[in-house]
């Protein structure tokens, strides 16, 4: 269940070097100069206006068409070839691409094969990690991956300018525990993160925006809002490097879900700028010791956030076998397969980045075999309601009347 191992090597003026790990033949140059066409086509990839894909149907066209270009482009025939014979002996490709950050902007998850069946994506039937060679570091992730239980700071802002209403706490298990920061202030992340070294990982489920000053992205912790008579929060954003300095060099964070609008944000990637080096999730792989990340190239939708979480977390508890990239590719897999088409569409949004020490570890298992692990919420568990994008927020946003006004919200829900 080895990775295939393309690299990718930027040789200026829209040529490329490209090589494989599991091949002989010396590295190929390829040229590729995106068309109009091209451009067009990511620009309506990621729009949720009438000008985009609205549902699953209209948009497998459309991300076949760029994922087949991008495969014609960068796996030449000799790099093909060995392809082909590694495609021979895994049902389940895992796809590791070292990519130079001028490639960062393109839409690595729709990637296909032309010879494969409409709808077999590579990020759907295997895995697709992205690995930024630029961002080597001693960080090592087997503590993570052997541990038997694992804990994470969940993190769910909800302020009353832009409400989000649910709890990641049910979700904790024999093996997963999630440590809900309550209240979700940016003060109290660097408490907890400065005083106790006791976390595995993070996870921020909640609004991400781009600074439109600065270029940079942010998301949004809770302040306290002045001059009220009842404690309420309003948002308080925070970029990726005031976030970075807050995990220290030898915290033992490993992993982070990063599921907020745009943290991963290539920008306008039809356009001449990319605005990933300013991402929270650059930030956070360039300076701190998290190994692996997910984030969202753009926005997303709330469901389709949750259900990712939900079932890549749930596919490390029930098979604690499989690789984490392929327990990962299971939530993208739960958001394809969303009956709300709106949602459905957002399964390539999410993108996982591997730090290159820590690649090759994913071959191994994620955790200890227990038979015995099965996750059931709690009774007394309230579902998670999200607000459409622009709903006025309630004064006190846990009263029925707003959580009535949220779930008769039919518009397009989006953590931006």
């Amino acid at each position: 269940m080895e990775f295939f191992h393309l690299l990718i090597k930027d040789t200026g003026n829209n040529t490329f070097s490209v090589s494989a790990k599991q091949s002989t033949s010396p590295p190929v140059s390829v040229e590729f100069q995106r068309s109009p066409q091209f451009n067009l086509d990511l620009q309506n990839l990621c729009e949720r206006a009438p000008g985009g894909p609205l549902t699953l149907q209209n948009q497998e066209p459309l991300a076949s068409g760029i994922g087949e270009t991008l495969f014609q482009a960068f796996f030449p025939t000799t790099i093909k070839t060995a392809w082909n014979l590694y495609r021979n002996t895994h049902a389940r490709p895992r796809l590791a691409l070292i990519l130079p950050r001028s490639l960062f902007a393109l839409p690595w998850e729709v990637l296909k094969d032309p010879a494969d069946y409409p709808g077999k994506f590579l990020s759907l039937i295997g895995s697709v990690v992205r690995v930024d060679d630029s961002m080597s570091q001693p960080v090592t992730l087997q503590s993570f991956l052997r541990k038997e239980t694992l804990k994470l700071l969940a993190i769910s802002a909800n302020p009353k300018n832009r409400p989000v209403l649910g709890d990641l706490s049910w979700r904790n298990s024999k093996r997963i525990k999630l440590q809900k920061l309550a209240p979700a202030t940016f003060n109290k992340f660097k408490s907890k993160l400065t005083d106790s070294f006791d976390y595995d990982g993070l996870v921020f489920w909640g609004h991400g925006d781009i600074d439109a000053q600065t270029g940079n992205g942010v998301l949004l912790f809770l302040q306290p809002a002045p001059s009220v008579m009842i404690r309420t929060y309003i948002s308080d954003p925070r970029d990726g490097d005031r976030i970075a300095l807050v995990i220290q060099g030898n915290s033992p964070l490993r992993i982070g879900y990063i599921l907020a609008c745009e943290s991963a944000s290539w920008g306008n990637a039809w356009s001449s700028g990319l605005t990933f080096d300013k991402s929270i999730v650059a930030k956070l792989l360039q300076k701190t010791p998290l190994g692996l990340i997910i984030g969202a190239q753009t926005a997303i939708d709330v469901s389709a956030a949750e259900t990712y979480l939900d079932d890549s977390l749930g596919t490390i508890r029930s098979n604690p076998a499989i690789p984490l990239d392929l327990a990962l590719t299971e939530g993208r897999s739960g958001v394809y397969h969303l009956s709300q088409q709106s949602s459905a569409i957002d399964w390539w949004v999410p993108a996982i980045y591997v730090k290159p020490e820590c690649l090759e570890e994913l071959n191994g298992t994620t955790l200890p075999t227990d038979p015995s692990e099965i996750m059931y919420p709690s009774p007394a568990a309230t579902p998670t309601a999200s607000p459409a994008a622009g709903l006025r927020a309630q004064e006190v946003i846990s009263t029925i009347g707003a959580v009535s006004q949220i779930l008769a919200t039919t518009a397009k829900v989006l953590f931006s």
